[in-house]
């Protein structure tokens, strides 16, 4: 992407904190006409914040650092950074030029609920959208809200007991006068993608990662991925995975980047153990909005999904004792691995053809880490011969649990040991952890282990081989049957084609051999086990 040059960015216009800062109908009585008429007055309540645009989503200021930081503006610091507005005006006429080019808006884009944001805000009064100094803003709003104490700088301020109320109204308007801040104003766009341009060109000093650049993209995708990002129980299990300072910390959109990588293997087939890096060109061109592997539809579904796994794994992370042993990993690579393989078990994509669906959350996601537990026991990463040692020393021989562990971790491994393959995001080595997963669970479920909690969904029968079904029902008609006998087979309101001898739900086939003509209410009844 093209990138503003500096050359054009407007310049900043330092404006007095006095006619940014909202003021109260009696407060106002302490002010000049001159002041009242300045058509900068009441800046602050002319602008809005949306989080669709705002930078990242970082912790508000610590009292103490919001101290330290208004003290050296008040003690003549001036390198600060310009808070960034742009036009509404500009944003709305904008946005009514992308929506007229766009073949079907409603499926592929937020334009039109964007557009009528700007529309509502417009009419509330609003005439810019803040993309910079969101943070800034919220410490001076707290310094006069009196949420904490004034700086030391302040004429009388001893031990930290005085705050803003504290102060005169004359001695608070020599204050908010005493103070202009720079703020630039953007009044013209050449299109919508110039809101991304901006709002990275004037966080140039964040080191923003390659994700939080994608996050501002406007499509459906990219604005329904970010929703993520505030889900609570996803926010719940990330703080549950180690995911700080990495790239899937919450507070650098971990989530959404999270959701992004598997909205890649759910939407191709083939790519199903394909971990996209952060910086992708593939993730960069499936967010954009005139993309065209994704609809509406298919994005809804895939957030649906992705929160069930988020709800699904999190029946166990959230739900262990405060005092707990690390039976399975907690990395953000188990719950990588838990959507590789419910994607899997999806039936889309080209590693098996089948649906499997979960009868009993609880009960499927017990048996899913009781096999985790399996497989990361020391003795199944191990080769034979170290098995034997393994068995050995703990037939009652005495060791040292951390030299032995070692030993045989380091001169016995398994060239493909569960343990090491987890430790890489290499394609190859996501298949092999795909093979070991669902090659337990495809001999538990065809042993019937898994009745408990789950079950095979069957193809649709074909109206063609329903109608075949019908006809042989008739056929062997025998004995003193009567038209009527015909009628009731034919009768598809009260009649249905059901499975007869091995039930849809364990994987019976749709053949003309296993399906029969039933009573409708007969053939409901029997959904369960059919």
């Amino acid at each position: 992407m093209q990138v503003i040059s500096k050359a054009v960015r407007p310049k900043p216009t330092n404006i007095p904190l006095l006619y940014y800062k909202t003021h109260s109908e009696d407060f106002e009585e302490h002010l000049p006409v001159e002041v009242l008429n300045n058509p900068m007055y009441g800046l602050r309540g002319r602008i809005v914040i949306d989080r669709r645009w705002s930078q990242r989503l970082k912790d508000a200021w610590e009292e103490v650092a919001a101290i330290e930081y208004v003290e050296s503006i008040y003690s003549g610091f001036n390198q600060i950074d310009s808070l960034v507005l742009i036009s509404l005006e500009e944003i709305e006429r904008v946005l009514k030029e992308t929506i007229e080019i766009i073949d079907d808006p409603d499926s592929k884009s937020t334009f039109h609920k964007f557009l009528n944001d700007v529309k509502t805000y417009r009419k509330n009064g609003k005439d810019w959208l803040m993309v910079n100094g969101q943070h800034r803003d919220d410490v001076w709003h707290r310094m006069w809200d009196s949420d904490f104490p004034l700086p030391r700088i302040f004429e009388g301020q001893v031990f930290g007991e005085k705050v803003w109320n504290d102060l005169e109204p004359g001695e608070q308007v020599e204050a908010l006068m005493k103070l202009e801040h720079p703020i630039t104003f953007y009044e013209k766009m050449e299109s919508l993608d110039d809101i991304e341009k901006i709002i990275i060109l004037h966080n140039e000093g964040s080191d923003w990662n390659a994700h939080e650049r994608r996050s501002i993209k406007a499509s459906y995708l990219m604005t329904e991925l970010r929703k993520l990002d505030d889900y609570k129980p996803a926010l719940k299990l990330f703080s549950l995975l180690g995911t700080k300072s990495t790239n899937y910390d919450v507070k650098l959109k971990g989530i959404s980047f999270l959701a992004s990588q598997m909205y890649y293997q759910y939407l191709h087939k083939d790519k199903f153990a394909t971990i996209e890096n952060i910086n992708s060109e593939n993730l960069n061109s499936i967010v954009a909005w005139e993309n065209t592997s994704w609809t509406k539809n298919n994005v809804d579904e895939f957030v649906k999904f992705f929160k069930k796994i988020i709800r699904e794994l999190s029946l166990y992370f959230v739900g262990l004792p405060k005092n707990h042993s690390k039976n399975i990993r907690h990395k953000i690579a188990t719950l990588r691995n838990y959507f590789m393989f419910r994607n899997i078990m999806r039936g889309k994509t080209n590693y098996q053809p089948n649906t499997y669906t979960i009868a009993n959350e609880r009960n499927f996601v017990a048996w899913y880490v009781k096999e985790e537990t399996t497989r990361l026991l020391l003795r199944n990463q191990l080769t034979p011969e170290g098995q034997k040692i393994y068995d050995g020393v703990n037939d009652g021989k005495e060791f040292d649990d951390t030299d032995i562990q070692k030993a045989l971790w380091n001169d016995y491994r398994l060239a493909n040991a569960y343990r090491y393959l987890l430790n890489g995001q290499s394609e190859s080595g996501q298949h092999k952890v795909a093979d070991a997963i669902w090659g337990t669970f495809q001999t538990q479920f065809d042993n019937g282990e898994l009745n408990h909690a789950v079950s095979l969904r069957g193809k649709d029968v074909k109206q063609s081989v329903k109608d075949e079904v019908r006809r042989i029902a008739v056929s062997n008609l025998e004995g003193d049957f009567t038209l009527e006998d015909i009628f009731a087979l034919q009768d598809k309101d009260k009649t249905d084609i059901g499975h007869d001898k091995v039930p849809q739900s364990k994987g019976g086939s749709n053949q003309v051999g296993n399906l029969i003509v039933q009573d409708m209410s007969e053939n409901r009844s029997q959904q369960d086990n059919h």
